[in-house]
């Protein structure tokens, strides 16, 4: 048995000069990092991050052992706080440069953006002496994209744990059944734009001024996010025997999530729809493989000495044909979900809106679909794209928020071979030369990306590219000493 405890102090990421600034939902202000009261970091420290750790491993027989584990981890990223707190004023200048001429509206607008010459940048950082700026006297205030961090932002926990029993089962094999789980809070979520109104109508501009009308997006960073992941994970293992050995595992898992890590927002079009509900958000993860096998291994070919074929062969003829050795790899497992979003609008705060659901997008929903040839799926149409609509607007309002939940459909899934073909070469009792004959994708399987979950697109539903490589071949030398 094995158990014990670990503490962690975590201070905040500074910037030398103390050249951070941060947008305070409590006072409404652009705080400034090390003045007016505000500390170098921003962020407060964690001081109370204690992990227990407990784990054992018991022997029922000779062949059979138990074991489990479990312990609280704290994951102390930085999630690119130091990169959100650099870009606000009076720090950075956000400004869009043109050199196009038709992209302003007379010569008076002008000059444009040209290599070493038109509109010089403003490289001078203007401090105020309150140590704070208020958003009314921010000019372009509602024009940029205004960065907020949670100064009480916790770190994020994951609460790990498994249970394994492992039966012996010849001499050679062994066969291992585990439970694994994880339960993650706290973790950093970079959640969208809190200044979206969705009661205000009118141009795109409007869509801002919940909390403040002096600034436009005001993406927000806390710690909101959480996530369960649970798994049977079965291993059955050969120990090399006289000319094979092999593992086989596979893993059969749920990921669910309320939203991707902070860098990763937007991959898969996830983006919450609503900052004020991220309960809406939590479903299967992004990356979430529901079945994954995999199995590997080596065997010698019955061919040279000591061997069912060519036991007797001389040693010239048994060192060209004797002694190779097959081995591969073979994977295969389902598909990562396709969140389906309503379409690109022209303010990114609300990239992530979702459709309406009205019938099930999977594929025994097909048959229904007219648009699918003899109900089947095909690269047009991976999933059944009748079943989203676009939700209905209410009266006054600039959008609607759909009822579709996230990642509700799942892509194609992946299946491929690598092999090998090898041989040792015994010099002089001191060294092996190995020569090599590797294909990667043996079989020239196509693998395909997600269909495109863009409702809005002419090729909504559509797969549109491939992943991976085709086959590759390559033949390998080297010297073992």
């Amino acid at each position: 048995m094995n158990y014990g405890i670990r503490f962690e102090y975590q201070n905040p990421w500074t910037e030398a000069n103390n050249n951070m600034s941060n947008y305070d939902l409590a006072s409404g202000n652009i705080v400034l990092a090390g003045r007016n009261g505000v500390s170098s970091g921003i962020i407060n420290k964690r001081k109370d991050d204690i992990s227990p750790r407990l784990g054992f491993a018991y022997a029922l027989s000779p062949r059979t052992v138990i074991r489990a584990g479990g312990g609280i981890f704290f994951s102390p990223e930085n999630d690119g706080r130091e990169d959100f707190m650099t870009k606000n004023a009076p720090f950075a200048e956000q400004a869009v440069y043109s050199n196009w001429a038709f992209n302003v509206s007379s010569p008076s607008d002008w000059p444009f953006y040209q290599d070493d010459a038109g509109q010089p940048r403003n490289t001078t950082i203007n401090i105020p002496s309150a140590g704070f700026i208020q958003p009314k006297n921010l000019a372009n205030g509602t024009l940029e994209t205004t960065y907020a961090v949670d100064p009480k932002l916790k770190t994020g926990t994951a609460g790990s744990f498994n249970f394994a029993i492992e039966r012996q089962l010849s001499r050679t094999i062994a066969l291992d059944v585990s439970y694994v789980g994880t339960t993650s809070r706290h973790l950093s979520y970079s959640i969208g734009d809190i200044n979206a109104d969705p009661s205000l109508g009118g141009s795109a501009k409007d869509y801002d001024g919940l909390i403040t009308p002096d600034l436009g997006k005001i993406q927000y960073l806390s710690d909101y996010g959480m996530s369960n992941y649970n798994a049977l994970q079965v291993k059955l293992m050969q120990q090399s025997s006289r000319n094979t050995n092999f593992l086989v595992s596979y893993t059969y898992s749920h990921s669910l999530d309320n939203g991707p890590a902070p860098w990763d927002i937007g991959n898969n079009n996830d983006a919450p729809q609503n900052p004020y509900n991220l309960t809406a958000e939590y479903a299967t993860s992004d990356s979430d493989i529901r079945h994954n096998l995999v199995a590997s291994g080596d065997y010698n070919l019955p061919f040279g000495r000591g061997q069912r074929f060519g036991a007797t062969w001389a040693p010239a003829v048994n060192a060209i044909l004797g002694g190779w050795k097959f081995g591969g790899i073979f994977s295969l497992h389902s598909g990562t979900p396709v969140n389906v979003i309503l379409g690109d609008d022209p303010k990114s705060a609300l990239a992530g809106l979702r459709p309406d659901l009205t019938s099930d997008p999977s594929r025994s929903n097909h048959l229904s679909d007219p648009n699918l040839p003899s109900g089947q799926r095909n690269f047009l149409k991976y999933f059944n794209t009748s079943a989203f609509t676009a939700p209905t607007i209410p009266q006054g309002a600039a959008y609607a928020y759909g009822d579709a939940g996230r990642n509700l459909v799942v892509g194609p899934g992946f299946v491929n071979i690598d092999a090998s073909l090898a041989k040792d070469f015994a010099i002089e009792n001191r060294f092996t030369l190995q020569v090599r004959a590797e294909a990667f994708n043996g079989t020239n399987t196509v693998h395909y990306n997600n269909p495109d979950g863009n409702f809005q697109n002419g090729t909504f539903g559509s797969i549109l590219s491939t992943k991976g490589d085709e086959r590759r071949a390559q033949l390998a030398a080297k010297i073992l000493f």
